[in-house]
């Protein structure tokens, strides 16, 4: 669904912004919020995060007094200095600061995702279960039926 969306705008000849990245994320149960971060302050950002940089937009990884450890699309990985930031973006940094809620899935795929629906739908399960026993011992017991017919 990310993948469509994002192609459906480059299919209309405009590029990725980052409200239409922070609705994408909401989408998916993140908690986004757009932020402007002053230079002196980006060392100390909550990571992941989106970022509009230079030449587009990237996720930073990594936060602290060294910098800024970015992963980006053209280039791959970047290490950013704090007085490169502060020399590129002197009014501040826009971002998305990304955050998990409570209705973001942290559980791994197993029989617990299931367990609520089998609980709810116990009675009619047994019986849909029960009653496809017994057809199958039906069919089962069909041949030999057949086979007795065939040999009286």
């Amino acid at each position: 669904a990310v993948e469509k969306s994002i192609c459906d705008v480059l299919g209309r000849g405009m590029k990725p912004s980052l409200p239409m990245l922070g609705q994408m994320l909401t989408g998916m149960g993140l908690l986004a919020t757009r932020a402007k971060v002053r230079p002196t302050f980006c060392t100390r950002m909550n990571v992941p995060c989106l970022m509009e940089w230079v030449d587009g937009l990237v996720v930073v990884v990594r936060s602290d007094a060294d910098g800024l450890l970015l992963a980006n699309p053209r280039e791959g990985w970047q290490q950013i200095s704090p007085e490169i930031i502060s020399e590129k973006m002197p009014d501040g940094l826009d971002v998305i600061l990304v955050d998990r809620t409570s209705n973001t899935q942290s559980a791994k795929f197993s029989f617990s995702w299931f367990y609520p629906a089998i609980k709810k739908y116990r009675s009619a399960l047994l019986i849909v279960l029960s009653s496809s026993f017994v057809v199958q011992l039906f069919s089962l017991a069909n041949p030999l039926l057949i086979q007795v017919i065939i040999e009286k």
